[in-house]
């Protein structure tokens, strides 16, 4: 029963874990996040150049930065954003951010 106190000195609520972007705001949630993908890694799909210049130049969805995560969660108010992606990510579908030069900002 002890594990599951607060600890002295740590501040809450605190994402531990999670794994993977989420998709980039107006992409069209997580299945237009499948097109979008495929897009975006494929120098030969029609929409290629668009959709890099529309997202920044870059997206990594393997990236993920829990300390911005957590400066976001202990913020006085969590946007709605945040609350969405840190629900997608407890249930394991993916974590948030909208991408490298974001620092995770959405989460």
């Amino acid at each position: 029963m002890r594990s599951c106190l607060p600890r002295p000195g740590t501040t809450y609520p605190r994402c531990l874990t999670g794994r993977r972007a989420c998709p980039p705001e107006g992409c069209g949630g997580p299945w237009g996040d499948v097109d979008f993908l495929a897009a975006i890694t494929d120098p030969q799909q029609e929409h290629y150049e668009e959709l890099l210049d529309w997202i920044g130049g870059t997206f990594d969805p393997d990236h993920l930065d829990i300390d911005a995560i957590n400066k976001h969660l202990t913020a006085r108010e969590p946007s709605a954003e945040l609350v969405r992606c840190c629900t997608r990510a407890a249930m394991g579908v993916s974590a948030c951010h909208r991408g490298p030069g974001h620092s995770a900002t959405a989460c």
